[in-house]
């Protein structure tokens, strides 16, 4: 009856851990777990989200982010760096 018992338990414990796997295989992006990949269209939103909040709360309320928002590297080889005043305010000239 014991040897039942503990083949039995070893089977849960190994589906749970199958599972879990599965689970954070599954939601690998999801979770933010995986290193964004700097291309063309992610390094372009994120200039425009970076100048539509300056604009948006004014020149004296620049955001500190432009090195912590993802793609945290890599914008620089399709020429795009963090932009200045000027630059978002011709981007949104409301």
């Amino acid at each position: 009856m014991n040897k039942g018992i503990g083949t039995y338990i070893i089977f849960i414990i190994l589906m749970i851990t199958i599972s879990t796997f599965a689970i954070l295989l599954i939601f690998w992006n999801f979770l933010g777990i995986g290193g964004d990949v700097a291309n063309q269209a992610s390094c372009q939103m994120k200039y425009m989200n970076y100048c539509f909040r300056w604009v948006k709360d004014g020149q004296n309320y620049k955001p500190n982010d432009w090195t912590t928002v993802s793609p945290k590297e890599g914008c620089d080889k399709f020429n795009i760096n963090e932009p200045g005043w000027e630059d978002c305010k011709k981007l949104y000239p409301y």
